[in-house]
């Protein structure tokens, strides 16, 4: 589906004539919503789905700063150069020109953990290297010199400080805003959105409820286990 085809079928789930107190601007609101929360569930089952990554070039430093105007990649902060991370999944030390991994860089959770590792130099490219997100800054435990490659999770919708994620305006007639590849799986977005909308109209409809815990269900099941046939098993922990 596209973003008008998820929202004309949230107007039909709301099935309210007046224009008025259903807004195509509302309309647009609870489609992200729910998208939003559907891009949540996505996260805690299978997060490389959703990841994608951006090279920052580091000249010997022990931090760098993904908000500071004066750096050429913004992750965070109101002067985006990509979409925002929501979550950080992987720092790596890669060659500039393949993008082949040299070292994969090892989180910590605390300040202590990464004060504690810290070392005077990277030696080599070789040496294990620890990192913590810190606010706005990504704390290296070795003086960084390379490329290393962000893999995050991004919050994948249109915003006033990046236009490139999904645009949940574009409900119109001819608009095909693309959203995802799970395509069996976009009347939960649909359906999600009826369940925020149903909190205003204090409207409950079971038969919705009922089809929105089925296909929930099975949206789980095929992103634990089943959109790679080749894979026998993956333990659900949900």
């Amino acid at each position: 589906m596209f973003v008008r085809e998820v929202a004309d079928l949230f107007r039909q789930y709301a099935d309210e004539q007046d224009n008025t107190f259903l807004t195509a601007a509302q309309v647009s609101t609870y489609c992200r919503l729910g998208y939003e929360e559907y891009y949540r569930l996505v996260q805690k089952i299978s997060p490389e789905s959703l990841v994608t990554g951006v090279n920052i070039t580091l000249n010997g430093v022990w931090f760098y700063d993904l908000a500071d105007a004066a750096n050429p990649v913004r992750l965070l902060g109101t002067s985006l150069t990509h979409k925002r991370m929501l979550r950080l999944y992987r720092l790596a030390l890669v060659d500039p020109t393949t993008g082949i991994v040299q070292l994969l860089l090892e989180g910590v959770n605390t300040a202590e953990e990464w004060q504690a590792s810290k070392s005077p130099v990277l030696i080599a490219g070789f040496m294990p290297v620890k990192y913590f997100w810190s606010g706005d800054r990504i704390l290296f435990s070795a003086t960084m010199q390379g490329t290393v490659q962000v893999s995050y999770i991004p919050y994948n919708c249109k915003t006033a400080e990046f236009a490139g994620g999904i645009d949940w305006t574009k409900t119109g007639a001819g608009d095909n805003e693309f959203i995802d590849n799970f395509q069996d799986f976009h009347e939960l977005i649909a359906l999600l959105a009826y369940q925020r909308y149903a909190i205003r109209d204090g409207a409950d409809n079971q038969q919705l409820q009922r089809q929105l815990q089925a296909l929930t269900a099975e949206f789980k099941s095929y992103l634990g286990s089943g959109r790679n046939l080749d894979v026998a098993h993956v333990q659900q922990t949900w």
